[in-house]
């Protein structure tokens, strides 16, 4: 069984895989101490979101994080959060309208 420590390590190997990844799809040359360290500030910025946006579910009495809560940690950076509204604008587009269609 997995523990909590391993859910962490394979959290982080993602994270260096993905810096890794865009460094070569952009044709940056780049050390492995860079890919380290970008990879650090990267995943210690992920577990700061995770704590905000659990925050702002609690101060607002629920215990499921939501999408508001999501674009409250993005209200600083405005492309960020046009590209999340427009993400959640393409699941809302995309959701069953909850009627059944038949075939």
């Amino acid at each position: 069984m997995a523990t909590s420590s391993d859910h962490i390590k394979a959290l982080h190997l993602a994270v260096w895989a993905t810096v890794s990844q865009i460094a070569q799809e952009e044709g940056i040359s780049v050390s492995n101490n860079f890919i380290a360290a970008l990879a650090s500030v990267v995943f210690n910025h992920m577990v700061s979101f995770g704590l905000d946006v659990e925050a702002f579910a609690s101060h607002g009495r629920r215990t499921v994080i939501n999408s508001d809560d999501v674009l409250l940690c993005a209200r600083r950076n405005e492309k960020l959060k046009e590209l999340l509204s427009s993400a959640l604008q393409n699941m809302a587009n995309k959701r069953p309208t909850g009627k059944h269609v038949k075939e």
